[in-house]
């Protein structure tokens, strides 16, 4: 656990750490109002679906640049915890251009793995749809259906937790040189990849289950208190609202509802940021102790 807890605290390390810290909360910011306006559209603003549906568009197109930057400052955090062990890379313009280069890699894989699970989750869905059907909607088969639907989707996340540390490896192969290649395109490379470090790999993801569970629980503690305060501040607002009036149309009551939602999503997404740098640096001792070949480590050192 001193590794895991070294890993955080050499995140705050470095030069200028602080303002690249604070930079990484900016560039979520735009995500969030997106997420947040989204989620203010349900059945009971319905006047405002056309416009909130704009806003969001608007909003989630302003994020594109925003996203690619932190995926290239993660690939470019990849690349420098090969050869340093503290510190946070430079956020600058290269991240995105580096987001960008990284887009085929990234976009390869979520395919690899998002096709199987749809295709999956379909037919677990059709599957236990035609049991429903052909009991003729009896209530005991419907409880049953559910039960067993909701068992197999569960355990989809048996695969996906296991091959989440060998793709992560792959992404810090892609990291040492930002050049494409063959095996980064081959489904089969994470199987390679578990038999090398399959132990050491998943000793590692295992123990960030335990430490995703704080830091998701510290972090939702920050987000009940927002909450909280939504909570408290529509009780107020529909209290002093006039008589026949919805509080939920009112433009003050949707800004603060919205900005109380993106800083909750905010304070969300930056601890599971950290979480996530947190377990990619402690992959990257699995990666080069059991992954890295003298061919990958000379392109890394000539780069």
């Amino acid at each position: 656990m001193e590794k895991i807890l070294n890993s955080f605290k050499n995140l705050y390390k470095g030069d200028n750490v602080g303002k690249t810290h604070w930079t990484i909360v900016a560039l979520f910011i735009l995500p969030c109002i997106a997420a947040s306006i989204v989620q203010y559209i349900d059945k009971d603003t319905p006047e405002l679906h056309l416009l909130l549906a704009i806003l969001a568009g608007v909003f989630l197109i302003l994020s594109i640049i925003p996203l690619f930057a932190l995926s290239g400052f993660y690939f470019k955090f990849l690349n420098m915890r090969l050869t340093q062990a503290q510190g946070l890379p430079i956020l600058d313009l290269d991240c995105i251009r580096t987001g960008l280069k990284a887009f085929p890699v990234t976009c390869a894989w979520t395919l690899y793995v998002g096709i199987p699970v749809i295709i999956y989750i379909g037919l677990v869905v059709l599957g236990c749809a035609g049991g429903v059907v052909a009991a003729k909607a009896n209530p005991l088969a419907l409880i049953a259906a559910f039960i067993i639907m909701f068992g197999l989707i569960l355990l989809l996340f048996i695969p996906l937790f296991i091959i989440n540390p060998f793709i992560l490896h792959l992404y810090i192969r892609f990291s040492e040189d930002f050049e494409y290649r063959a095996e980064l395109f081959n489904p089969l490379t994470i199987f390679k990849y578990m038999k090398k470090a399959f132990k050491d790999s998943m000793l590692v993801a295992l123990k960030f289950i335990v430490v995703s569970m704080v830091t998701s629980f510290a972090s939702q503690i920050l987000v009940f208190i927002c909450v909280i305060f939504l909570f408290v501040f529509g009780f107020i607002f529909a209290l002093f609202s006039p008589e026949n009036s919805n509080p939920v149309l009112a433009p003050g009551f949707m800004i603060t509802v919205i900005i109380g939602s993106t800083i909750a999503g905010v304070i969300s997404a930056y601890v599971s940021w950290l979480t996530s740098f947190a377990f990619a640096d402690n992959l990257e001792y699995v990666y080069r102790d059991s992954i890295r070949t003298p061919d990958s480590e000379a392109s890394h050192n000539i780069e």
